[in-house]
């Protein structure tokens, strides 16, 4: 059988939290400061804080 992920609030399995535990991570490295994380393939940011500084400077560099 595979792998099934238990929801702590509900005791359940639930289908995407299975899911989302079978997906591979890899080492990335952060668009914003450069520091190495174990992300999904898709990631460019290490961390919230990245994110929104990445969209802050992106909206500054609209407005000129």
């Amino acid at each position: 059988m595979g792998r099934f992920i238990k929801n702590p609030m509900t005791e359940k399995i639930t289908a995407g939290a299975t899911l989302a535990s079978m997906r591979k991570k890899e080492l990335k490295k952060c668009v914003v400061c450069r520091e190495e994380f174990l992300g999904l393939k898709r990631a460019k940011f290490c961390s919230n804080k990245c994110k929104q500084k990445d969209k802050y400077q992106r909206s500054k560099l609209k407005e000129k």
